[in-house]
């Protein structure tokens, strides 16, 4: 875990920032600037994000979990840049980061899970 939240840091730190408001599709929001020129409309970060070492273990154990891990691996792909609008499916290189983290720990999950099943079956 600790590998791949250096790694989330890294790739995704302040990239997760969205404007939200009630008219966004129609002002053809850019970035931060454009965002709060508006004053009903507010820059702000996503739930899960990777913006120092604890978010990131928090959005990927997340991830791990199975429970809203699109839409965390959603945002990524979205993201931009620092203070930028994000746009849909923007790099999906970043989809790399994602299913070789799902990959990974599903792979020690299951076989730390075997592992049990097979020592405890062992004591009996």
């Amino acid at each position: 875990f600790i590998i791949f939240g250096i790694l989330g840091v890294q790739l995704f730190k302040g990239l997760f920032f969205y404007c939200d408001g009630p008219d966004i599709a129609n002002q053809n929001i850019t970035d931060r600037i454009e965002c709060l020129s508006h004053e009903e409309n507010r820059w702000i970060n996503q739930k899960y994000n990777f913006d120092n070492l604890g978010q990131a273990l928090m959005s990927l154990f997340v991830l791990s979990s199975k429970d809203g891990w699109v839409d965390i691996m959603y945002h990524g792909l979205d993201a931009v840049g620092i203070d930028k609008q994000p746009k849909q499916n923007f790099n999906e290189w970043r989809l790399l980061y994602f299913i070789s983290f799902l990959l990974l720990v599903g792979f020690f999950v299951l076989n730390m899970f075997v592992g049990v099943v097979v020592e405890n079956f062992h004591r009996c």
